[in-house]
């Protein structure tokens, strides 16, 4: 992919978000009126142009400058693949101590407490 083209995928997840804005808003106004359709063109814009000038704006034209991300390096995927690993050790210890406290707890259920 070249530099300054937008991924395909992009213009489409664009697309189908901005029909459905479009088909949302063009129902409401139905419904409402004039009295809900002026005003509310008038508070898209601002919000539009209020968003778009802000780092989001900025974010996206960067990322349309610089086309896709590159790729991960090989370092970082080695320490993606290592907090894998140690997430699931984490999610078995926690597992076990969960059947441990709950076997514990166990025969209070069954007898009722003690004392």
């Amino acid at each position: 992919m070249s530099h300054g083209r937008i991924d395909n995928r992009y213009l489409i997840v664009a697309t189908i978000l901005g029909l459905a804005a479009i088909g949302a808003f063009v129902t409401m106004a139905m419904e409402m009126g004039e009295d809900f359709a002026v005003p509310g063109l008038i508070a898209l814009g601002i919000v539009g142009a209020v968003v778009f000038k802000g780092p989001v704006g900025k974010g996206l034209a960067r990322r349309i400058e610089n086309g896709p991300a590159a790729e991960p390096s090989p370092e970082l995927m080695a320490e993606m693949d290592d907090m894998r690993g140690r997430l699931l050790e984490l999610e078995e210890r926690l597992d076990f101590t969960e059947r441990m406290l709950s076997k514990a707890r166990e025969p209070e259920r069954v007898n009722g407490p003690q004392g």
